[in-house]
């Protein structure tokens, strides 16, 4: 199954500056709950309202 969201974290980079991949998710609600911070950032992986 394709997650709706993923979770990076903007304060570890690699060495091309792409952010860490945290976590995936279908519920923006709760990846908020658990990843509460300035070091991430959610966002959405596809647009589509069907898959």
């Amino acid at each position: 199954m394709i997650p709706k969201y993923v979770v990076f974290n903007i304060m570890k980079l690699d060495l091309n500056r792409n952010a860490e991949i945290v976590a995936t998710g279908n519920s923006k609600s709760t990846l908020r709950k658990v990843y509460s911070g300035k070091a991430y950032v959610i966002r959405e992986v596809d647009q589509r309202s069907e898959w």
